[in-house]
């Protein structure tokens, strides 16, 4: 008994250091190819595109989000159930007056 719970409490370990390197890397590579861009677009259009430089970034922002977001079913961290959408709806209060 106390095996499995090592081992669960081992393998929950390892699954949240790799996630943490994981998006670390994403991030990462998100971030490196948002400056070159931008800095390319500076470089060939010079003031007039840093317009196009905060769009490129904002465009990176929204994707980085969108690319780090659970997909599918998980569970929740707060109480462990299995949730179909980002935010876990059992935990929040209903919504709706009586």
């Amino acid at each position: 008994m106390v095996r499995e719970e090592l081992s669960k409490e081992l393998n929950h370990t390892s699954k949240a250091m790799l996630a943490r390197r994981n998006f670390g890397e994403t991030l990462a590579v998100y971030i490196v190819c948002a400056a070159a861009l931008s800095y390319m677009v500076i470089a060939e259009w010079g003031s007039a595109g840093r317009i196009i430089a905060v769009l490129i970034v904002i465009l990176f922002a929204l994707l980085t989000d969108k690319r780090l977001q659970p997909l599918g079913p998980h569970e929740c961290q707060g109480d462990r159930r299995i949730i179909y959408r980002t935010l876990c709806p059992y935990g929040q209060p209903a919504k709706g007056g009586v």
